[in-house]
């Protein structure tokens, strides 16, 4: 699986992070160290799961039968973090409090940043850039830095 298929559709990231912090929760005596990519596929790297007496075959057919959502592809399980691997960071405090730990996605996002704008800088664009959590506001007028600081 392609990495970009993943950062094409940001939502699907969300619900791929959801579905592993479930698998974690599930599977705690794991010495789970997250998921990684490394630009053409994701792995989620698992320790000690041999003294569970069980194979990475077996993890990865619970995985895949218990908390892969259908058209989400999941991650290949493995035992150690290579080189080239890029850490998936998992999702903060926030977002598991907020949304009660469910996927975060697009809607979801514009309506809590919408209430928590305050009115009189309505109406306005927020572009989302979900492969990196980055996002740029648009507003109808200027600025000044009194409204930058209400805004924060």
């Amino acid at each position: 699986m392609k990495i970009s298929y993943l950062k094409s559709s940001p939502s699907m990231i969300e619900v791929l992070k959801n579905n592993y912090e479930a698998f974690i929760i599930q599977n705690y005596k794991f010495n789970h160290l997250g998921l990684f990519h490394d630009e053409d596929s994701i792995y989620a790297v698992i320790q000690n799961y041999k003294e569970s007496n069980t194979t990475l075959d077996e993890i990865q057919e619970l995985y895949n039968y218990r908390f892969k959502t259908a058209g989400v592809p999941g991650p290949t399980f493995t035992e150690e973090v290579k080189d080239n691997y890029i850490k998936i960071d998992l999702r903060n405090t926030y977002e598991k409090v907020s949304l009660f730990g469910q996927p975060f996605n697009a809607f979801e996002f514009n309506n809590n940043i919408r209430i928590a704008i305050p009115s009189k800088f309505h109406p306005f664009h927020v572009d989302m850039k979900w492969s990196d959590n980055s996002f740029t506001f648009t507003f109808n007028k200027e600025l000044t830095p009194n409204d930058i600081d209400e805004i924060i």
